[in-house]
């Protein structure tokens, strides 16, 4: 089994550790980004560490990375020691540091889409009394497609508390 640490840009200087699933073991390498499920969510980290031994016995508390996003390693071990140097002078935490590395518009950003069906769309535009609120807005567009990302449809109703 292999595990890596993981440092993500979040101001908490520790490292979290993670095993790597069989089909990625190829792929990993200190200096790639990876994906990882991190409490209730997923975040992009730095691979800093690679090892065949985990760092403590119970393993059961271990996840796994779902992904990893890099081909080749965006630093390498000399610019590694460099952002862990820049991290202690600043006082921020590595991964904030190694943040500074993500080549511009790489960063890896969710996004939100909405999902219906024709049928529960046509049931309540029925009921709706007024056809000017937002609601009936949304509807309406749902009846002509049936996913809209959260930005789609912020943008088309002009309303940005969707």
């Amino acid at each position: 089994m292999r595990f890596i640490q993981l440092s993500f840009p979040l101001p908490v200087d520790q490292l979290f550790t993670y095993s790597v699933p069989v089909n990625l073991y190829d792929e990993v390498a200190v200096g790639k980004r990876a994906v990882a499920p991190f409490g209730q969510r997923m975040l992009t980290g730095f691979i800093v560490e690679m090892s065949d031994t985990p760092p403590f016995e119970d393993l059961s508390k271990i996840k796994k990375i779902v992904k990893v996003l890099d081909k080749h390693p965006v630093f390498d071990e000399r610019k590694l020691k460099f952002f862990k140097w820049l991290s202690s002078y600043y006082m921020s935490s590595l991964g904030e540091a190694l943040k500074l590395t993500d080549p511009y518009g790489t960063s890896v950003q969710s996004e939100k889409s909405v999902y219906s069906d024709r049928e529960t769309i046509e049931r309540f535009i029925s009921l709706e009394k007024s056809k000017h609120t937002t609601r009936y807005k949304v509807m309406e567009l749902f009846l002509q497609k049936d996913k809209y990302t959260l930005k789609q449809l912020q943008n088309l109703t002009g309303v940005k508390s969707i």
